[in-house]
């Protein structure tokens, strides 16, 4: 069995769970006269949830299912002895253990001269012995009628007088289970209503970052009184260049190039190489974006709100600085509107 999907059904899947959660919250807020006119803003923010945890939800789905799928298919089968006549046990099924903390697996072994069943587990093995009586242990007896459509079986102990007796019924019919037609059409129209494309949801991102700066100026407005924030350094445009390059070259990028700054309300230059060590694009955008920004901190250059690209092997930003005045008690460069 392989649990393993293309991608296209998980980000399917997610988008689905998206729409679904996006359709609740109208339900809700429609009917409600206090909630009603912050519908569409709160619906804004959901869907930017959701995709703010889109990509990482998806990975880890993958990557899930990829540990399942090495698990049950690199699964070698262990030399286990029955603990009643101490033979050899065959293994007769294994699965993934749900109902473990972490991913693991569980298998049968079963005797085939004595019939005894074991079970493993992340609690460990559990031995089970079909032909036992639950309260003496005695061997009980089996006897196995059929009267039409019911075949019963009855199992007694001529020890303890214990007796069950199961019952199966080949005349019941399941109900038939109606299954969902998926509506193709009707997904694509929901998925471009209420699932943010990668423009939408970057502008999202943007903006959940300047409230979060913003809301960082306030507190320092009102709790900073008296507090030193840290001074601003002011960097030429020739050593923000140096300092970008360097951060690529120590990171192993290649054939840095820098551009001409250009000079209007604000000096930018942008900056690309090629990576080195042909690392995935989120894994390199995520690594330089942190290093440069950890780089610019305290000073008067920042990336671009726009942050970095990848394509191909070849990462590309800008940086945009700025003369400010420097105050002592809050770093408004920090904050971007």
């Amino acid at each position: 069995m392989n649990y393993l999907k293309p991608r296209q059904y998980y980000e399917d899947e997610y988008d689905k769970l998206t729409i679904s959660i996006c359709k609740e919250h109208i339900e809700t807020f429609k009917n409600n006269p206090v909630l009603s006119p912050i519908s569409d803003l709160h619906l804004y923010f959901v869907k930017g949830s959701r995709f703010a945890d889109r990509a990482k939800s998806i990975q880890e789905s993958i990557d899930r299912h990829t540990q399942m799928d090495n698990l049950i298919n690199n699964f070698a089968i262990p030399y286990v002895f029955c603990f009643s006549c101490k033979d050899p046990m065959d293994l007769t099924y294994k699965m993934i253990d749900h109902g473990a903390p972490k991913i693991g697996l569980l298998y049968y072994m079963e005797c085939k001269k004595c019939m005894v069943v074991s079970k493993f587990d992340y609690k460990g093995r559990h031995d089970i012995v079909p032909w036992q009586c639950p309260k003496c242990k005695a061997r009980l007896n089996t006897k196995t009628t059929r009267k039409q459509n019911k075949i019963t079986t009855t199992k007694s102990c001529k020890e303890c007088e214990y007796k069950n007796v199961d019952i199966l019924d080949l005349s019941y019919k399941k109900k038939k289970i109606v299954k969902e037609v998926f509506d193709e059409q009707q997904f694509i129209e929901d998925r471009l209503r209420f699932c943010m494309s990668p423009s939408e949801g970057e502008e999202y991102l943007q903006a959940v970052k300047r409230i979060h700066d913003l809301n960082k100026l306030m507190d320092s407005i009102n709790n900073g009184k008296g507090q030193k924030n840290p001074k601003i350094k002011a960097l030429t445009v020739k050593e923000a260049m140096k300092l970008v390059n360097k951060v690529l070259k120590d990171n192993g990028f290649e054939s840095t190039k820098i551009s001409e700054p250009l000079i209007k309300d604000e000096i930018t230059f942008k900056f690309s190489a090629v990576d080195g060590e042909s690392r995935n694009s989120r894994t390199a955008k995520s690594l330089i974006n942190s290093k440069i920004r950890d780089k610019l901190k305290n000073t008067n250059w920042d990336l671009y709100s726009k942050g970095i690209t990848y394509r191909l092997g070849v990462i590309e930003g800008g940086v945009r600085g700025r003369e400010v005045p420097v105050y002592e008690t809050v770093d408004y460069d920090e904050v971007i509107l």
